[in-house]
């Protein structure tokens, strides 16, 4: 298994057993081995290493008892090998990065050796690079620090004062909640305290200032045998003993011991792992503890899991990684997930958003999920096909200001349905409130299709004064006619998404160009000479449910006048108000077949052309709809 953590927050998902546990368990277990195997060097080696610098110990001082490992939580030794094959080392690599770009990978083996030891060597020692690690690592040899709170929070009833190494090896052995009135008594002597209870208080009772939580302590350390720690909030001055709060509240007091360390415990990496900490915490408090958790990580690397419903969703996309067990443990982050294809031509409604199949995945269910979705989002898109939504949310996923906002799309099934239908969806959607009404957090986008530029103004103006609504129209005939709005990401993206030889960009930015002028003049034969039918046809699409939003707003030409303009238009606009997608395929093949004959692209993917956008190959009609989009 190899998960790509993000470097703040990792939210590890899945159904009970899929191995979301035994992650964080493998993440303390390599923590821990690199801490024994490293020390200072003896004397030096020549081109690997100076005296004094920090190394790996030799084999023979590699062998550490079962029991000297307090990470690892299991009744025998053979239960931490696979399938209890003993005899089959494990190995375990953690790749750390720095803010430089730099990368170092420690693979660490663990091999069993009788009696009940363990053998823990680096792979490939001899080549290690040393050098590399003593300059990206500056704390040095505990340049590792791994924090675990345990998702049950059992505090003493009385605890006595303690030193810190033994505060420490508490930790260690995840009994970290034994010494929480120490951790606490300490914590309140240092510039951190103020922050703590400022985001204690947040995370309990939101911004209402009336429950601002506080501490005191009557213990004294020179002549106390044990500590005492005294809570009370604002709205409530009666103290107690924190033995005396709930589970779910003594859970957050020792999740966020975890992440305000005092200055001389700073490491260069501090894991704070959460074994499901939403087991007794309440739906508003955890996305309060997710906000708190996602800020604090400029100096924690935070690992959770959990199979909480509320808690994914309030969860950020980039934040959110899958097990799947079903397929040997792949680990999936949801941010580099597009939506499901639901491969149905006639698709109309909700579009399933990646919490439906996550959460279907997991609990087995899926009953109005789409619909909460829509409740929770931040944004409603009214759009008219599916392959619109899965560009959309792509291109919102693909801006980093929107990771973090929640965007459902809402499948009407063509410009037609949309006019009919808006009034009706206005009814219902403003009688749905979530703090504001749905209809308020909604929007239009859709094609400009055949539309010329009078009737399309028209259609907007007409929309946004009737109903309220925001709508926003790309300058195209459909979505894939972007692309033949600049050849040079054209040609950017056709290279990554084909495998093309990059050392051709300058040649196929040439075909591309050559290949659209090509086409053109057949593209615009089809509209050279407009028969009755299709006239009549853009009456009945565009103008009549034009006047539908607002009577009498247009006023409908005759057939041979309407025929003159729509024709007047045609023949002197972009081209990329008339290609459909057909007719940028055959451009993009023609301009392969000069350059790469071997490469075919299909008109109906798209999509493998959006999946390589980022913000450097973005086309200005993509960047304007983000912006629309993150209004």
């Amino acid at each position: 298994m190899e998960i790509m953590l993000d470097p703040e927050l990792s939210i590890l998902t899945g159904v009970n057993n899929c191995g979301k546990t035994t992650v964080l368990e493998a993440i303390a277990f390599w923590a821990d081995c690199f801490q024994k195997l490293i020390h200072r060097a003896e004397r030096g080696h020549k081109d690997r290493f100076n005296k004094g610098d920090f190394i790996f110990r030799p084999e023979t001082q590699s062998y550490f008892e079962f029991s000297s490992f307090p990470c690892i939580h299991c009744a025998g030794i053979a239960d931490v090998f696979p399938e209890r094959e003993t005899n089959q080392p494990i190995c375990l690599t953690a790749t750390l990065s720095d803010d430089y770009g730099n990368e170092l990978a420690i693979p660490v083996v663990i091999s069993l050796a009788k009696p009940a030891r363990f053998l823990v060597t680096v792979k490939e020692k001899s080549s290690f690079d040393y050098g590399k690690m003593n300059s990206m690592l500056r704390s040095l040899p505990n340049a590792v620090a791994t924090y675990f709170a345990t998702p049950v929070a059992d505090i003493l009833p009385e605890e006595n004062f303690e030193t810190e190494p033994f505060l420490k090896a508490k930790v260690e052995e995840r009994k970290s909640i034994e010494v929480l009135r120490n951790r606490l008594f300490r914590l309140m002597s240092t510039s951190n305290f103020a922050q703590y209870c400022q985001d204690l208080s947040y995370i309990l009772y939101g911004k209402t200032v009336s429950n601002q939580v506080f501490f005191s302590t009557p213990s004294n350390i020179s002549t106390d045998k044990t500590v005492i720690i005294e809570y009370w909030t604002a709205k409530n001055s009666h103290k107690k003993e924190i033995a005396m709060l709930g589970s779910g509240t003594l859970q957050i007091l020792e999740i966020l011991l975890n992440l305000y360390h005092n200055v001389e415990d700073r490491t260069d990496l501090n894991i704070v792992l959460l074994d499901e900490p939403d087991s007794h915490i309440h739906r508003d408090v955890q996305g309060r503890l997710l906000e708190i958790l996602a800020r604090v990580t400029k100096s924690n690397q935070i690992i959770l899991t959990t199979h909480n419903e509320s808690m994914i969703r309030s969860a950020s996309l980039k934040h959110l990684f899958h097990i799947d067990a079903s397929i040997g443990g792949l680990v999936t982050c949801m941010y580099k997930k597009d939506l499901p294809d639901l491969h149905q031509p006639y698709f109309k409604g909700l579009y399933p958003g990646f919490e439906s199949s996550l959460l279907k995945a997991i609990s087995g269910q899926s009953t109005g999920l789409d619909f909460i979705n829509a409740i929770e989002a931040d944004k409603i898109v009214f759009v008219e096909g599916e392959d619109d939504a899965r560009l959309l949310y792509h291109l919102m996923m693909t801006n980093v200001a929107n990771q973090n906002r929640k965007v459902v799309f809402w499948v009407m099934g063509g410009v037609s349905q949309i006019i009919n239908n808006l009034g009706a969806y206005k009814t219902v959607l403003s009688s749905i409130k979530n703090g504001i009404s749905l209809w308020d957090k909604t929007v239009l986008v859709f094609d400009c299709d055949r539309l010329i530029d009078e009737h399309l103004n028209q259609l907007k103006n007409n929309i946004s004064s009737e109903y309220g609504i925001p709508v926003y129209v790309p300058n195209m005939y459909t979505e894939e006619s972007v692309a033949l709005s600049d050849f040079s990401i054209l040609t950017e993206l056709l290279i990554r998404a084909l495998s093309l030889d990059p050392s051709k960009r300058a040649d196929l930015t040439k075909a591309l160009q050559s290949a659209s002028l090509t086409e053109d003049p057949a593209i615009r034969k089809r509209y050279s000479d407009l028969d009755n039918p299709f006239v009549q046809s853009y009456k009945g699409i565009y103008l009549e449910p034009i006047n539908h939003i607002k009577k009498n707003s247009i006023k409908i030409p005759s057939d041979i006048d309407l025929k003159a303009k729509l024709e007047s238009q045609y023949t002197t606009c972009p081209l990329l108000r008339l290609a459909n997608k057909d007719d940028v395929a055959a451009i993009i093949n023609n301009a392969l077949k000069v350059v790469e004959p071997s490469a075919t692209y299909a008109a109906e993917r798209f999509d493998i052309l959006v999946e390589e956008a980022e913000a450097s190959t973005l086309f200005d009609e993509w960047k304007k709809l983000i912006q629309f989009l993150s209004k």
